[in-house]
């Protein structure tokens, strides 16, 4: 008799699985560029969550051309509980959260709920798709959980939104100044920016700057 439950008890844990999306993929036209001189599109990721059991920890990698914004937050996961972006391996990037205490946790029952933004670099030239790689997700007792990824784990760049093909060159820079803990923007930082050009820093070209309630601060006539 107990062998007998002991196997329903298997089978009804069986059951118990995530499923993850990407939903949306989405920009402000806001750019970064490296001392190079190569150029990424700020956007952001939208991962969406349906569960039939309790989660209390979560880890998955998101793949795409450069591994760039590490250590950046992930924002919305479970009230002020945040993910943070390490790297897993090549131009993976990897987050991971331990939702403790645990009366903070993903409730079972949750259903298509955007739990997670993904802050990301995009690479207009050789990005094609994104794609949720390498999930772990594990319940209060810490035992793992079935993920599940299909075709809408996945979204193609084609889906971008909010992109301004028109707006991509500008003489203002914009800068945003955000808490490493939290990833929200910084209110009234204060700094100084001197131009760069062509390995020489220009004596006199210096711009002081103040972050607004959002943390950004916009330099109109910035030197390319």
């Amino acid at each position: 008799m107990k062998t007998n439950l002991f196997i329903i008890l298997l089978n009804s844990l069986s059951f118990a699985s995530v499923t993850l999306t990407l939903d949306s993929l989405s920009t402000q036209n806001e750019y970064f560029t490296t001392t190079s001189g190569t150029q990424y599109l700020w956007s952001e990721l939208e991962v969406g969550i349906s569960t039939d059991e309790n989660i209390a920890y979560v880890g998955m990698g998101v793949s795409h051309y450069n591994n760039m914004g590490l250590g950046t937050p992930y924002g919305g996961l479970v009230e002020e509980h945040e993910f943070t972006m390490t790297t897993l391996s090549g131009a993976t990037i990897y987050g991971h959260h331990n939702m403790f205490p645990q009366d903070h946790y993903i409730p079972a029952g949750t259903t298509d709920e955007v739990l997670m933004h993904i802050p990301i670099l995009i690479s207009l030239e050789n990005d094609d798709q994104f794609c949720i790689q390498y999930p772990d997700f594990r319940d209060l007792d810490g035992n793992s959980l079935d993920v599940v990824l299909n075709e809408e784990s996945c979204i193609s760049i084609d889906d971008l939104t909010g992109l301004d093909s028109n707006d991509t060159a500008t003489d203002t820079l914009v800068i945003h100044i955000v808490d490493s803990e939290t990833g929200y923007g910084i209110e009234g930082a204060e700094g100084l920016v001197s131009s760069y050009s062509e390995n020489i820093w220009y004596g006199g070209e210096l711009f002081d700057f103040i972050t607004n309630d959002s943390g950004y601060a916009f330099i109109e006539g910035f030197p390319n």
